[in-house]
């Protein structure tokens, strides 16, 4: 009965918890997960693994919401932080604003994206106007920020 309380304990904390030393909880899939998916928390259950995880298992549900699954992730298996990747913020050929900002002055221009990319990564894109190909950092609102 202890471990039952101390299992819901932690899945309501949603935090790594270890019950005894040959014990740990770790996230896993609810039902199997296919690449591509977005995880969202009621894909997740708390899971008892009697002989403890791996280094490289994911311990914690808020390091898994809103990633993607890389490749399949079968139910109530611990799940690996190789398997999981940062959602695409920008698909290859997107319409994309490309913004430069410099000193107070900002220009936008319409660009298309040369290949996709996640928030934070640099992306090469075309400006649509004057067929010139940039590198800039994709931003949360989806624009490239480019220079300065």
């Amino acid at each position: 009965m202890r471990a039952a309380a101390l299992l819901w304990a932690c899945a309501l904390a949603l935090a790594p918890c270890a019950t005894t030393a040959q014990e740990q909880i770790a996230p896993a899939p609810a039902n199997t997960i296919y690449p591509g998916e977005i995880i969202r928390a009621d894909m997740l259950r708390a899971t008892a693994y009697p002989g403890g995880v791996s280094a490289n298992v994911v311990l914690s549900q808020h390091e898994i919401v809103g990633k993607v699954a890389r490749r399949t992730l079968l139910a109530g298996r611990p799940i690996v932080a190789e398997a999981l990747s940062e959602p695409q913020a920008l698909s290859n050929g997107a319409l994309v604003q490309i913004v430069f900002h410099d000193s107070g002055v900002t220009i936008v221009a319409p660009g298309q994206a040369l290949h996709a990319g996640s928030v934070g990564d640099a992306v090469r894109v075309r400006n649509v106007d004057s067929g010139v190909v940039v590198t800039g950092v994709i931003m949360r609102d989806g624009t490239v920020r480019v220079g300065g």
